[in-house]
């Protein structure tokens, strides 16, 4: 038996880089809309009736916009109507309250009983907790796990795990957030699934980190997105990526792009002291000759120009406020104001 597993879709109708179509609807919303319908398509064509979502359907816990709330729900049903399963759990951006989350408003997405409950389907015992804040409950619930060893049982999480590489979704993490791989059930189950990281890895034999399912800004710009294939019976997983989606990239101006830009967001890199009107000017012709979405200028005077993909190799705050420190410029006023956060968070 196959499984779809995907995470992060974040739909929504983004205000970077949007773009109407000729109906009026934000291109961006109906990207993350058509990257579901394709997933869908690709379970239909090789015959998949089962797939685990590991949180943050949406973009906003707190304000869900109804034409996000309505494509989505249109193409969910479409999924039940093929006879395909979705299994889930919410994710940081789908929380609305601890009792709450947006991930309900869309139907058809079956979830993991609450507590260290489980669903059964497809004859899996499918375990899954929904995003919480501190790494303290979530241990709690994992170590209650480790106690059941029956077969045929995946493990659906929403986390961030040490060492994990990551990108754009870095500067949102919380250091006392962060698990580490030996605080994961490994020997309790067939397969754990772990969202929340955009970047897509293999972090133990049957640990595997889908990634999000397509690129959301300039920050995601160096990493491949899309979903995975678990074949149960085989023990192996497989990444698909899509090419159908549009991606962001992040060019030199002098430099010769290799890559297949059409309907893609591109900022070009210019020197320091380039004029504006002509950067600005090349970002048009670029744009015509190209057939990009949008292509938007940036300087090398400017703080963050190039997306990293790094590894956390600490689960230290105070990092997190070093780094904010030495990327925002504000000085050591950061850190005293942050020198109560940093005691608790490492104390925890």
């Amino acid at each position: 038996m196959k499984a779809i597993v995907f995470s992060d879709t974040h739909i929504h109708p983004f205000a970077q880089c949007a773009t109407l179509d000729e109906n009026g609807y934000n291109e961006r919303l109906l990207d993350g809309v058509e990257a579901l319908m394709l997933v869908r398509k690709y379970a239909e064509d090789n015959s998949i009736r089962l797939a685990f979502f590991c949180g943050d359907l949406f973009q906003h816990r707190d304000s869900l916009p109804t034409e996000a709330l309505v494509f989505v729900q249109r193409e969910i049903m479409k999924w039940a109507e093929v006879g395909i399963t979705i299994v889930g759990i919410a994710g940081n951006h789908d929380r609305l309250s601890r009792d709450v989350a947006t991930i309900d408003a869309a139907g058809n997405v079956g979830r993991p009983l609450p507590g260290y409950g489980y669903c059964e389907v497809g004859g899996l015992l499918v375990y899954g907790l929904d995003w919480v804040p501190g790494a303290k409950e979530l241990k709690t619930y994992l170590r209650a796990l480790e106690k059941c060893k029956d077969s045929g049982r995946v493990l659906l999480l929403h986390a961030t795990v040490h060492g994990s590489l990551q990108g754009s979704e870095r500067k949102l993490i919380r250091a006392k957030s962060l698990l580490k791989l030996k605080d994961l059930p490994t020997d309790a189950f067939d397969w754990i699934f772990v969202g929340h990281i955009h970047h897509h890895q293999k972090l133990a034999k049957n640990v595997i980190v889908p990634g999000a399912l397509m690129q959301h800004n300039f920050g995601d710009a160096t990493g491949v997105r899309g979903f995975g294939v678990v074949d149960f019976d085989a023990g192996t997983y497989e990444h698909i990526h899509l090419p159908e989606i549009p991606r962001f990239h992040v060019l030199p101006y002098d430099e010769t792009p290799d890559e297949y830009l059409m309907k893609s967001h591109v900022r070009i890199v210019f020197p320091t002291g380039y004029k504006r009107k002509g950067a600005y000017d090349f970002c048009l012709k670029f744009k015509d000759e190209h057939g990009s979405r949008t292509v938007v200028p940036e300087f090398e005077s400017d703080a963050n120009v190039v997306p990293q993909v790094t590894e956390v190799e600490t689960a230290s705050f105070q990092d997190t406020v070093d780094d904010y420190v030495a990327t925002e410029k504000k000085g050591k006023r950061v850190a005293r104001i942050g020198k109560k956060i940093v005691a608790e968070a490492t104390d925890a």
